[in-house]
């Protein structure tokens, strides 16, 4: 059945075509010295010249002959667009090109695998993973209300200081528990001048920083 403009019902004019079914590159057979590959029509493909480089990556390509690809009975599943496409073409990959930089997952997967990374990732089930929840369980910052760097920063941390507070006053609360009346004023006392210093003290060191 098909729709208003003769497009089948279900699919929309600008859908994709489906590439699931296409032959992939595991799908060839590729010759231990590289020299060439075959094709599941049984078909052989030839090396395209020297090594190639792919996004850093070192590789072989392969071009199958017009002769081979025009009249197969399996180019439908071969080519992507099998109306404008002569033949198939295949690269089979290596490694990382030579002199190619490490990337960041590179990185990060070396730096997670030292002795150290994997004493402090341990440790990021006790103190990273209870923040996140309750930042995004108890306060719903399921996502960002604002754009910008500068402003999501500003952001994340006004949520980080209300989980700050939040755990002070509860740890708090559990200590006062233990407290006597005495030591609740001591307390207090030093909260609101923690310092006893000398006057005559502190202006000498303020006149002579150094003694």
């Amino acid at each position: 059945m098909k729709g208003s403009k003769g497009v089948p019902s279900g699919t929309s004019p600008r859908s994709k075509p489906d590439n699931s079914a296409l032959f992939r590159p595991q799908d060839f057979r590729c010759a231990e010295d590289f020299s060439h590959c075959i094709c599941p029509a049984g078909k052989r493909l030839y090396r395209n010249g020297a090594n190639v480089v792919i996004n850093g990556y070192a590789g072989v390509k392969f071009h199958g002959a017009e002769r081979d690809c025009l009249p197969c009975t399996l180019r439908d599943r071969c080519l992507k667009h099998s109306e404008r496409t002569a033949a198939r073409q295949v690269v089979f990959f290596k490694g990382p090109a030579p002199g190619r930089p490490p990337t960041y997952s590179a990185l990060m997967k070396n730096k997670i695998d030292s002795e150290e990374g994997r004493y402090y990732y341990s440790r990021r089930l006790a103190i990273v993973e209870p923040v996140f929840a309750n930042i995004c369980s108890s306060h719903k910052l399921r996502r960002f209300s604002l754009r910008g760097r500068r402003k999501v920063n500003n952001q994340w941390l006004l949520y980080g200081l209300v989980h700050k507070i939040q755990r002070y006053g509860k740890s708090d609360n559990q200590r006062k528990l233990h407290y006597t009346d005495e030591q609740q004023a001591s307390i207090v006392a030093s909260t609101v001048y923690p310092f006893h210093i000398d006057a005559e003290q502190s202006t000498k060191e303020q006149c002579h920083p150094h003694l």
